[in-house]
């Protein structure tokens, strides 16, 4: 249809604003001119024609139209052809006065009807920018990609209420994007629809991976939809997912009381060696687990042998050869990828790769890949990929949104739908299963991860192994034992470096034990509790995808328990981040956490993890800045010490601290709300009472102390009600109606209820 190949460009200076705003309308669209005004009856709102072809009649009558609306109406125009001289003819034609050149208009109700005029360009608004095709037909959508902001519909089937219906349905819920532009021969069938999402309130999002739109994203609170860029929904709380990639933040949660915004999350691939639990090269003079060197398994009857292809290699008999990983118990598998070379004997039956007690066993079957989850639930390759005494390079992925995916040679092969691991206490078993069902053949490199690899990972891994085939004989040495020095080393300077730390910082008041350890001057690095969790190293760089949502967890815990007690006790930080594991479980998972978080912050942070007096702490240097450090070193909020109010500029410029946003907002945690807690109360403690002495600061700096009060509790009246008298006292008209606005808005939102409060009322 020709509509479809119509590509706009709006004749206003801002077409970013233009393109935000629109994309939450629907515009029922017509291809060219004839019956205007028993189109505009009967509901199409944009045409699509070209500039030559309108008649003077046909402006009179969407003139008329506008002026005849008793509720006001948006128009578009799309043109095609010499649009200069019918912008120039328009212009000077009385319809003109309905031009709009306030593009946010589209985005709220309209107080006035407005007419928009677009162009056809093909430099500015083509293909490549803002507009997605989408056919819907056989009740399903297809959709060229799907990356841009707008999006023109075209229906080639026989149109029903069940086909507006599902176009509506289909563009939301499996693309997350409004059907902008419907070409349509029968509107009377898409009202009711159109009509049921106008009431609806829409959240934003979009997902950049550098500096592009990532395509193929999942979420985890909308099932089903799988999105490329911007999208729109109904969902408070958004957590985007892709296998290969880190998300930061890796969730959000809208908040009523904050401005509608588009949340930008930003995507970063993962290190291949990232979630890597377990990489075996079953070298026979170096049978460790190269990973995590102290998880080595016990090896049964695996023999090693050199193999005209690929050098030396583990080899099971198919009757008592295994390896038993006993720490295998200590890593949850809610995602798993495993990879190996195979060489098996033969292919008939069930040969075992790994096991997990009832979790999960990755097997060959008949030369098939077959990957068992709980209750016994077999998943095939539909295919035999396998084939006796030849090498194969094969991986099994298990994705959190229950699929199985199977590669062979770096290349899907397969995907199915599969059950819900479960976690088990058992160990790993490498060449059988719980079940005795041996493997017989060569295995080599073979890896696991507790994270789902993408398919770029998988190929990567096939092609060129977990270490580069440039590198893997020296990494191989500093990975096991030449990297024995090297850990020893870095542990002397890290000892030296901590003891030198304690030597010369200074310790604060109480039981905190934040210990200045960092000459520069220049505080670069930060760590960011207000408004959101951010870690910035000190060049500047965000740095917070480096962290998994536990360890980021365990972070938090830190700085709050050594702000309030001076640091935990293992034990106590056992209960609450791993409550119902066993002891030896919750050690090996408090050590590599811990670790992990360690190298973090030493390498990027002047922060260092300290363990002493049976506490854990953080000792935290000069050149980084921790906002909440910050807050509690001008007037103690966390340890109990009784506050001292400090002189009024001290004081002001601590309410401006307080005044960068809540603690940790989009954190819900129950372990975190009593900090939530103490910190609300003792900051309103402090700042509450100094609303009762207007002698003492100015309007303007009461403003300043009313704005961190508002932080902490947005719907505090007695703050709002100052604020609005001040505001008003000032002149400031505008700003006093948005400030009871904001508030009626937060009240209805919190109560569902109306409010009008009386100081409301000289506003109004």
């Amino acid at each position: 249809m020709r509509f479809l190949s119509v590509i706009l460009l709006i004749v206003l200076p801002n077409i970013n604003s233009f393109a935000q705003h629109i994309q939450e309308r629907i515009f029922l669209t017509e291809n060219g001119l004839e019956n205007v005004r028993e189109k505009l009856d009967a509901g199409y709102r944009a045409f699509v024609f070209d500039a030559e072809a309108v008649t003077e009649d046909d402006i009179l009558t969407f003139q008329s139209f506008l002026e005849k609306q008793t509720s006001p109406e948006v128009l578009v125009f799309l043109i095609n052809g010499q649009y200069t001289r019918f912008s120039k003819r328009i212009s000077e034609h009385s319809i003109s006065r309905f031009i709009t050149e306030q593009t946010e208009m589209l985005s709220q109700p309209a107080k006035e009807s407005r007419l928009l005029v677009l162009e056809q360009s093909v430099s500015a608004f083509d293909s490549n920018h803002r507009t997605n095709k989408a056919v819907y037909k056989n009740d399903s959508l297809y959709i060229d990609g799907g990356c841009r902001l707008l999006n023109f519909v075209e229906v080639k089937q026989r149109e029903t209420k069940a086909v507006a219906q599902g176009v509506l349905k289909a563009m939301l819920l499996e693309r997350g994007k409004m059907p902008n532009f419907i070409r349509t021969e029968s509107p009377s069938l898409w009202k009711q629809g159109i009509d049921s999402i106008s009431g609806l309130s829409f959240n934003h999002a979009n997902v950049w991976f550098e500096g592009h739109p990532l395509n193929g994203v999942k979420w985890k609170e909308l099932p089903g939809l799988e999105s490329c860029g911007h999208i729109m929904t109904t969902s408070a709380k958004l957590s985007p997912k892709k296998r290969g990639y880190w998300f930061s933040p890796d969730i959000f949660s809208f908040s009523s009381s904050a401005p509608k915004t588009v949340k930008v999350f930003k995507a970063y691939q993962y290190d291949i060696k990232e979630a890597l639990r377990y990489y075996l090269p079953f070298h026979e003079k170096n049978k460790s687990n190269t990973v995590y060197p102290y998880d080595n398994g016990t090896y049964t009857d695996v023999e090693f042998i050199d193999d005209p292809t690929r050098g030396e290699v583990a080899y099971f008999n198919g009757e008592t050869s295994y390896i038993d990983f006993r720490d295998a118990h200590n890593t949850d598998f809610n995602e798993i990828t495993v990879s190996a070379w195979v060489k098996p004997d033969k292919i008939s039956g069930s040969l075992s790769l790994i096991g997990k007690g009832e979790a999960f066993s990755a097997k060959i079957f008949n030369g098939k890949l077959q990957f068992t989850t709980p209750g016994i639930k077999d998943h095939y390759s539909k295919e035999t990929l396998i084939k006796a005494g030849e090498w194969a390079h094969i991986t099994y992925v298990y994705s959190q949104d229950r699929k199985v995916y199977f590669y062979v040679n770096g290349k899907l092969a397969g995907e199915t739908t599969a059950s819900a691991l479960e976690q088990t206490e058992h160990s790993i078993l490498i060449g059988t299963n719980l079940w005795g069902q041996y493997y017989k053949g060569g295995l080599s490199e073979f890896c696991v991860w507790n994270r789902a690899l993408s398919d770029d990972e998988v190929m990567h891994v096939y092609k060129l192994g977990v270490i580069s085939p440039s590198s893997d004989r020296t990494a191989l040495y500093y990975a096991t034992g030449g990297g024995i020095l090297i850990i020893i080393l870095l542990f002397l300077y890290s000892y030296t470096r901590r003891k030198n730390i304690k030597k010369h910082g200074e310790e604060r008041a109480g039981t905190e034990k934040i210990v200045t350890a960092s000459s520069e001057k220049n505080r670069k690095g930060s760590i960011q509790l207000l408004e959101e969790f951010k870690l910035t190293d000190k060049e500047g760089n965000d740095i917070t995808f480096r962290l998994s949502p536990k360890r980021k967890e365990l972070l938090v815990l830190l700085i709050l328990y050594t702000l309030k007690e001076g640091g935990i006790s293992s034990r106590k930080m056992g209960h609450i981040l791993w409550p119902g594991f066993s002891s030896e479980s919750v050690k090996n998972n408090r050590s590599t956490h811990i670790k992990e978080i360690r190298n973090l912050l030493q390498e990027k942070l002047d922060v260092y993890i300290v363990y002493s007096n049976k506490v854990w702490y953080l000792e935290v240097g000069k050149a980084v800045d921790i906002d909440i450090y910050e807050i509690d070193k001008g007037i103690s909020v966390f340890s109990g010490i009784k506050r001292e109010i400090p002189e009024k500029e001290k004081l002001l410029e601590w309410a401006r601290l307080v005044s960068r946003g809540p603690l940790l907002p989009q954190t819900e945690l129950e372990w975190m709300d009593n900090f939530k807690s103490d910190y609300g109360n003792a900051v309103l403690d402090v700042l509450v009472p100094c609303m009762e002495r207007p002698h003492v600061f100015s309007d303007e700096e009461m403003l300043q102390l009313i704005r961190a009060i508002l932080t902490i509790d947005p719907l505090f009246e007695r703050a709002v009600r100052s604020k609005v008298n001040i505001l008003m006292k000032a002149g400031k008209h505008t700003l006093a109606r948005k400030t009871t606005d904001h508030y009626k808005r937060l009240y209805e939102n919190f109560y569902g209820e109306v409010c009008e409060p009386d100081f409301l009322a000289p506003v109004e």
